[in-house]
């Protein structure tokens, strides 16, 4: 009971910790459309200047409150407080509080764009995300860090430190192609497991269906079978193993009842590939491989593509290439078959016949 309460405890702060994310992330754009604003157009920022100071001192206040609960959901704030995060969260609001307590006004818009780190945290909200969008739920906190980054790049790329780079589009090209085949080969591994286990499904159910003399001990088997394929991913490797000595409990009921031969030499191969592709997935050096050097890839393009149309671009890789790299990804765990999964392996076979023999029983 108290493992229960303590584990719901923990999802309502992790919960909570989700939505000062979200608004924090809403106020660091506002804190980015008045930088762009003030960098870009000072012209119009000086005609409404009154309007953008009471935005930023909105913005700073909105800090400020986020700040505290942080503080205060961090176990007295010691840990969060020297703490990366806390570093650059307190600078980035510090000038202006002191500016603010001694009457005058101090603009730490820039200062203030450092909090960009703190976008990192939105990918850990997806799970606020309705799940109704699909593969856009993970890609969307990615879309919005490489906006912002690109919108901050768009502030800073006509100050003179920022470096003049020339005609790169040769090498943005063919190393676009390179992530494109390495995303690729991963997609043809993923697709031929899905339709490596479907097919083995198929074989074991083509097996034991016209086995009527051990009918029940196959009925309680393939039960079991579909509660393993269904498990959660923490379990599957501890199922796949029990289900391995009941599959070798299950030969020795078949040979007692004379149940042998080719029929049964392809069954047991079949649930051996099943259970193997259970827990397979792909190797992690070749998927750390696709992560980096996808991520690499998007920021040199954020950094090196220019103005409006490195925003665009921008967006466009994030969707493209992040959109695969999840889709891929979650096609690398066919198994998982939980609420956000995208692309599970079809059980139909399997199902149908427990279903059927089951209501018979």
């Amino acid at each position: 009971m108290n493992e229960h309460v303590n584990t719901t405890d923990k999802a309502s702060e992790n919960d909570s910790f989700g939505w000062l994310d979200i608004i924090s992330v809403f106020l660091i754009f506002v804190s980015i459309f008045v930088l762009i604003i003030e960098v870009k157009l000072p012209s119009h920022y000086s005609s409404y200047r009154d309007l953008y100071i009471a935005s930023d001192v909105l913005v700073i206040i909105g800090f400020s409150f986020d700040y505290i609960a942080r503080t205060m959901k961090t176990g007295g704030g010691r840990a969060y407080i020297f703490s990366k995060a806390g570093l650059i969260d307190f600078a980035a609001i510090a000038p202006s509080l002191i500016g603010l307590a001694m009457g005058t006004y101090f603009s730490s818009v820039w200062l203030r764009s450092f909090r960009l780190l703190r976008l990192l945290r939105a990918l850990n909200t997806n799970h606020h995300t309705d799940h109704r969008l699909g593969i856009f739920t993970y890609v969307i906190p990615y879309l919005a860090v490489a906006v912002a980054f690109k919108c901050l790049a768009i502030v800073y790329e006509s100050e003179d430190w920022w470096p003049e780079i020339g005609d790169i589009n040769t090498i943005l090209g063919v190393a676009g192609f390179a992530v494109a085949i390495a995303m690729g080969t991963k997609l043809s591994v993923v697709s031929g497991r899905i339709y490596a286990i479907e097919d083995a499904v198929c074989h074991i159910i083509g097996s034991i269906r016209d086995t009527k003399n051990v009918r029940q001990p196959l009925i309680d088997w393939a039960t079991q079978l579909e509660a393993a394929l269904k498990s959660p991913s923490s379990k599957k490797s501890e199922l796949a193993r029990e289900m391995r000595l009941k599959t070798d409990d299950l030969e020795k009921t078949l040979e007692d009842n004379g149940v042998g031969g080719a029929v049964t030499a392809g069954f047991h191969r079949d649930v051996a590939f099943l259970l193997h592709r259970i827990t397979a997935s792909t190797p992690k050096a070749f998927d750390h491989f696709l992560k980096v050097i996808t991520v690499v890839y998007s920021i040199v393009l954020i950094l090196v593509v220019p103005g409006i149309t490195g925003l665009f671009s921008s967006v466009l890789v994030v969707l493209a290439l992040g959109g695969t790299y999840f889709i891929v990804k979650d096609m690398d765990r066919p198994l998982d078959f939980h609420e956000r999964s995208l692309i599970d392996v079809r059980l139909d076979a399997l199902e149908q016949f427990n279903q059927a023999r089951n209501s018979k029983s």
